[in-house]
């Protein structure tokens, strides 16, 4: 489904439909440039969810885990990630086992983790993002 959006609010409806399509074991590709919005969706996600804690961007620590009522979500960022090899020791494998899993710049794993959820975010001008999200 193709969404566009022009206020931030309407980036928390999306979100709101991709909670809808989501189970406790959903595998979310976040896709989109430098400061396109992707960590403000996981967090708009996050909130629906029931999260109630701060959601940061896992830049630099490479993945957050959340705790919701209902399930864990892992909150994974592989922008820095250069070479696979790099997530052996990171737990992808374990979360998407025992959680929601949310990859920011999934790029590196899409051939071997298949994503339920793929969520890519465009910015056509100051303020207007394209948002377009397809169940796998």
């Amino acid at each position: 489904m193709l969404f566009k959006v022009y206020k931030e609010q309407e980036l928390q409806e999306v979100a709101a439909y991709v909670a809808g399509l989501s189970q406790n074991d959903s595998i979310i590709f976040l896709y989109g440039d430098l400061g396109s919005g992707k960590t403000s969706f996981a967090k708009y996600l996050m909130r629906e969810f029931g999260a109630t804690c701060c959601v940061t961007s896992p830049t630099f620590n490479i993945m957050n885990i959340y705790t919701t009522a209902s399930f864990d979500v892992y909150h994974f960022d592989f922008y820095r990630i250069e070479d696979s090899k790099e997530l052996i020791n990171i737990g992808l494998e374990d979360a998407t086992n025992t959680g929601l899993v949310i990859v920011e710049w999934p790029q590196i794993i899409k051939d071997t983790i298949h994503a339920t959820i793929i969520v890519e975010i465009n910015v056509l001008n100051e303020g207007v993002r394209e948002v377009n999200v397809r169940c796998n």
